[in-house]
């Protein structure tokens, strides 16, 4: 059985919870290295901790990616709330890695159309610091168009 809307509503209210505590982290830990007494010992615990909280958001992104391929674009309002918690560098390669979308052409029309809108912007959470996602958003691009291709090559 599905999670009704309550449900849903209770793991996206954690899920905004989990990135606040998260966020508060990482200023705690830019603030730790701001001290006159830091040294490589405590460089590395942040690196650690840094490490640690990618794992954190590794798990959200399979979460939201979860949530949206079970829910489809009923979800996209929960997501939409939800941007504005998000800190895209974690969680886009987690969104990119579940394109393309191939087993619900209305879902895959939805979350395609709005990959498509950010590149068309230029979205720079999108394209990543120094554009390191841009190789994974071409590859998407590439395998729809693959995909394209050949379901008109069967009709």
């Amino acid at each position: 059985m599905l999670l009704d809307e309550s449900q849903v509503r209770s793991i996206v209210d954690e899920i905004k919870q989990v990135i606040t505590a998260s966020s508060s982290r990482k200023r705690e830990r830019a603030e730790r290295t701001k001290v006159k007494d830091f040294d490589a010992e405590e460089s590395e615990l942040i690196k650690e901790e840094n490490e640690q909280e990618g794992e954190v958001f590794d798990q959200v992104g399979e979460i939201l990616g979860t949530l949206i391929k079970t829910f489809k674009a009923s979800f996209l309002p929960f997501f939409d709330e939800l941007s504005s918690y998000l800190t895209p560098m974690w969680v886009i390669p987690g969104w990119l890695n579940y394109l393309p979308i191939k087993g619900d052409l209305i879902e895959a029309k939805v979350v395609h159309d709005q990959l498509c809108s950010m590149v068309e912007r230029s979205d720079s959470e999108l394209l990543g610091p120094n554009n390191q996602y841009l190789s994974k958003i071409v590859s998407v691009f590439a395998e729809i168009s693959f995909y394209q291709a050949f379901a008109a090559l069967m009709c």
